[in-house]
């Protein structure tokens, strides 16, 4: 097959969306197939070609706006058909064996157009709430999680994401909103096949998506690949026992959470360091201090090097306090046999199971004193790592997962075929 894969981000300099994207690439490319990634570039005119990793990747350049809603517009109603007509050139007269797999809004509305043009079927996987919530974190001021955003809570969360003044101002905008909401949600009816990672995505998902386009596959992990990273020495030196936090400083990922996590887990007998690998935040790292904790914070860390301090840690902490997908940070710390310990949100508990391959918490205090348990019962702490391990030989391997892919793949190619026979569309 020859698979395009559409998508918002990539590596080098990317989050677990784009590794996600990069690791389907390089199990393809291992199976046999054809991959060429495609990614928009702003600031970028024309088309620029790389290869990051051994993966074929063709920058699509575009000139973003900077006035609110005007740059969301620019990204992607104006976009989308520049993105599309990139496809299409890449395929070229190729049309057999051809699968369009959109990742993300970018790259899902880009492939819908591109598949129709050429009449191509068309797969798309959705990362987080973006089929539901325009910010697509499903938290109302990017702090309440809510079941659904029609009119009143849309306005309700422009406001409350913005100044007051900024905020009236942005109520201007809902029909914008509306009417984008709507496209995207066409969109994504449009593909032939919808992934979702978890269980918890798939319910999301079920009100818009027929169940018989609706398949339920995590991301994977190159499991070789990553022992081959961790093979080599770590390059951040740390001298002293410590715990991990990893991802974004946002407060979806709860690392506002960190200060009462940490004492909580103090006052419970855990005493060590806590190192951040996501960004500086001085306010944070401060207040984290305050309860007489150590905290290294690390500036952007390369993925690599992220495993590696995952390996030295004495376990994850994940706070995560909106409807995670499934994240990577967990794959790749089960990957890596890390004891974790996570917030019970989203789809999570699709992967942990609590007691098994790591343990479960509902509050802030109730992670501390299971990361305090932990710390204080090694051997535990290894038992569970150990089977996080084995969840991600079973159930995460890039050879266990790419074999659904393809599945998917040939089921679609099949019924366009017979489609294209009988005249039926």
């Amino acid at each position: 097959m020859h698979v395009l894969l559409p998508s918002d981000v990539f590596p080098p300099r990317t989050g677990g969306a784009g590794w996600s994207s990069h690791a389907l690439a390089l199990a393809l490319l291992e199976r046999g197939h054809q991959v060429t990634a495609l990614v928009p570039k702003a600031g970028l005119r024309g088309l620029q070609r790389r290869v990051e990793a051994g993966v074929p990747v063709i920058e699509v350049g575009y000139q973003p706006s900077r006035l609110p809603f005007v740059a969301n517009w620019s990204r992607f109603e104006l976009f989308w058909p520049q993105f599309a007509q990139a496809i299409v050139e890449t395929i070229g007269d190729q049309r057999e064996h051809v699968i369009i797999h959109g990742q993300h809004v970018q790259g899902i509305g880009a492939a819908v157009l591109a598949g129709q043009q050429l009449n191509l079927p068309v797969v798309a996987t959705v990362r987080d709430h973006w089929p539901n919530h325009y910010f697509g974190t499903n938290l109302h001021g990017d702090n309440v999680p809510l079941d659904k955003f029609g009119w009143a809570a849309t306005a309700t969360d422009l406001l409350a994401r913005r100044k007051p003044l900024l905020g009236a101002l942005s109520l201007l905008a809902m029909p914008y909103v509306q009417a984008h909401m709507r496209w995207r949600r066409q969109l994504l009816q449009a593909c032939d096949a919808v992934i979702s990672l978890s269980a918890y995505i798939t319910q999301r998902l079920s009100p818009l998506i027929a169940p018989e386009k609706l398949w339920p596959i995590p991301n994977m992990v190159n499991l070789p690949a990553i022992a081959k990273v961790l093979a080599t020495p770590a390059q951040t030196t740390i001298n002293q026992p410590y715990v991990l936090f990893t991802g974004k400083l946002a407060s979806n990922k709860g690392a506002y959470l960190l200060p009462e996590i940490m004492a909580s887990m103090r006052a419970a007998g855990g005493n060590t360091t806590l190192v951040i690998a996501g960004g500086q935040n001085p306010a944070l790292v401060a207040a984290i201090q305050a309860q007489g904790v150590e905290v290294l914070a690390l500036d952007w860390v390369e993925h690599d090097e992220v495993l590696r301090l995952m390996a030295g840690a004495k376990l994850l902490l994940f706070p995560s306090t909106w409807g995670e997908p499934l994240s990577r940070v967990l794959l790749e710390a089960c990957a890596v046999g890390m004891p974790i310990v996570a917030m019970a949100t989203g789809g999570t508990p699709d992967l942990i199971t609590h007691g098994y391959n790591g343990y479960l918490a509902h509050s802030a205090q109730q992670l501390g004193r299971l990361a305090a348990e932990l710390l204080a019962n090694p051997q535990r702490a290894k038992q569970l790592g150990q089977a996080a391990h084995q969840t991600a030989q079973t159930r995460l391997a890039a050879p266990v997962v790419v074999a659904q892919i393809e599945q998917l793949y040939w089921t679609l190619l099949t019924q366009h075929a017979q489609r294209a026979l009988t005249g039926y569309d």
